[in-house]
């Protein structure tokens, strides 16, 4: 590869693959890093609000019947289960 052909994901992620598991993590830690120092300017509290309102939009557009209170009270009861001994699993 010469420095003018472009690097593709896929190639990233065949490299990426070929690490070890603990350098694999290092890599996506050091690359969540690097995203977060690379928003120099601190969002205000709207534009997260805005970003909060449009992931809850795609949410349900993908998922138009999803019942997520639904799956809140079952993950609550299914670990208070756990909490007192029960299995939940059966």
């Amino acid at each position: 590869m010469t420095t003018t052909d472009a690097i593709t994901l896929n190639q990233v992620l065949q490299l990426a693959r070929q690490l070890p598991r603990s350098q694999r993590a290092e890599l996506i830690a050091q690359l969540a890093r690097d995203l977060v120092t690379a928003d120099a300017a601190p969002d205000s509290p709207s534009d997260g609000w805005e970003r909060l309102n449009a992931f809850r939009a795609e949410l349900a557009a993908r998922y138009p019947d999803a019942r997520i209170g639904d799956q809140l009270d079952r993950d609550r009861r299914d670990r208070q289960a756990m909490i007192e001994g029960h299995n939940v699993h059966v």
